[in-house]
């Protein structure tokens, strides 16, 4: 990844996952969860729903740095606005040294947008953002005005490296995706010319489900692969989901 003209040794993993906060099971869907991220061994793990009336984040960074040597995970956390941040909120999970962090106010619905600048093994830095967009079916507008938003917070650091992931309640190809800034693409389609079937919900069936959630990837950065992740354990003979969503994790690298 090219970072202010650095270049770091290797490629970055990088994982979002709504986590549904700590409802339907979490003392089941936690152990496959954990399991996971011990398999994949994120670089950067952005979390949706994550509870924020339990340090969910801040224990699976805990449980995270004691299963993958030599890193030491940190979880950075934000509220929602208004009634809705006494429940849950988005969290940032990540190895990587923290240069800078932000949070942005999308407008309406008590939604916001987290900032990380992350420091690379190179020396150089990129931004990371993680968001979770507006739900109902009739937010079209407020989730076009959400991602414009966003857009002109990421336009005002041009010179930063930047990639977007999280829950935008929106479908592949939609007014709110457009409204991302140039040069942005979806990592799955980058990776496979097609999004997945479906990452929500996470138990659909096929010709079912909606694809909501994404990792969005900036100019001057290779995607080398995407997949879904955080599918369905088998369990007594029975599917144990580890989330209402399917999750995403990627490699990125900086461009040639």
């Amino acid at each position: 990844m090219t970072t202010n003209g650095e270049t770091t040794d290797r490629a970055l993993v990088l994982a979002s996952l709504n986590i549904h906060g700590m409802k339907q099971g979490w003392r089941e869907r936690a152990p496959l969860v954990l399991a996971e991220l011990a398999f994949l061994k994120p670089d950067v793990l952005l979390v949706q729903e994550s509870a924020r009336w339990a340090p969910q984040a801040r224990w699976l960074a805990w449980r995270l740095s004691r299963t993958t040597a030599g890193r030491r995970y940190h979880a950075v956390s934000n509220r929602k606005r208004g009634w809705r941040g006494l429940t849950e909120g988005l969290a940032t999970i990540t190895w990587l040294p923290i240069t800078d962090r932000a949070m942005l106010d999308l407008g309406g619905d008590g939604r916001i947008a987290q900032r990380l600048t992350l420091a690379t093994a190179g020396g150089g830095t990129f931004d990371m953002y993680n968001l979770h967009l507006a739900n109902r079916d009739e937010d079209g507008p407020l989730r076009i005005a959400q991602v414009r938003r966003l857009a002109a917070w990421i336009e005002e650091r041009r010179s930063f490296p930047a990639i977007a992931g999280g829950d935008f309640n929106t479908a592949p190809g939609s007014e709110p995706l457009l409204a991302l800034p140039g040069g942005f693409r979806s990592a799955h389609l980058a990776a496979h010319g097609a999004e997945p079937p479906f990452t929500s919900p996470a138990d659909s069936r096929p010709g079912e489900g909606r694809v909501i959630d994404f990792i969005f990837v900036g100019e001057g950065l290779t995607v080398l692969g995407c997949e879904t992740a955080f599918g369905p354990v088998e369990r007594d003979g029975r599917p144990v989901f580890p989330s209402d969503h399917l999750g995403l994790v990627c490699r990125v690298s900086r461009s040639a």
